[in-house]
């Protein structure tokens, strides 16, 4: 996988495919999963048992709060991404609670609110073609660079052996998470698509 400006390269030392899991149901997970070509194993259990390289959270106080517990409780922590559930920015209480836990984690990053995702019948591929476009709009220009984000903090995971097994989503808990969880405008999940998990060259 090519890296981007601002992002590291996955390049021939790469072991392995980075993992990527959501601390709930619609918080940008398969996004960023197609972003950086990861392995996107759906919702983990919020008491950090599933390992992930890369950990999902909505920018939601409830939900940082959930998603820094089960960080920290991973034996081996992983990157946490942070996508914008709104437009109106980062709270107060989530900018202080990411960044007391910055010093804890491999990397902590922020993915903005993606206006454009909204009326999107495929959100995946419009999400990749946009951001790896020669000519990038604005909004993916500013996408391509969280992603170089999440690529610098990830690629030392990944670069040496998983400490864990990696783990494929079951036909069951892929229909739970899409009955269960609506449309979530912002972090790209469209009810009843199923994102491309393949890797992005």
């Amino acid at each position: 996988m090519a890296g981007l400006e601002g992002g590291a390269a996955m390049n021939a030392a790469t072991v392995r495919q980075p993992v990527i899991g959501g601390i709930g149901g619609g918080v940008g997970t398969s996004m960023i999963a197609s972003l950086i070509g990861g392995l996107d194993v759906g919702v983990v259990a919020g008491d950090g048992s599933q390992v992930v390289d890369v950990l999902v959270t909505e920018s939601t106080a409830s939900a940082v709060r959930a998603a820094i517990g089960a960080a920290m409780a991973m034996p081996v922590r992983p990157v946490l991404v942070v996508v914008a559930h709104s437009p109106e920015g980062w709270s107060p209480p989530v900018r202080q609670r990411l960044k007391m836990c910055e010093p804890n984690l491999p990397g902590v990053a922020r993915v903005s609110w993606i206006s454009a995702l909204a009326g999107c019948d495929d959100p995946w591929t419009y999400v990749v073609e946009h951001v790896f476009a020669q000519k990038p709009l604005k909004w993916a220009l500013t996408t391509r660079k969280e992603r170089g984000v999440i690529l610098d903090a990830v690629t030392p995971l990944v670069s040496r052996p998983a400490p864990f097994e990696p783990y494929e989503r079951s036909d069951s808990e892929i229909a739970a998470d899409l009955d269960t969880h609506a449309s979530v405008p912002g972090s790209g999940r469209e009810q009843g698509n199923d994102p491309p998990h393949a890797r992005v060259s």
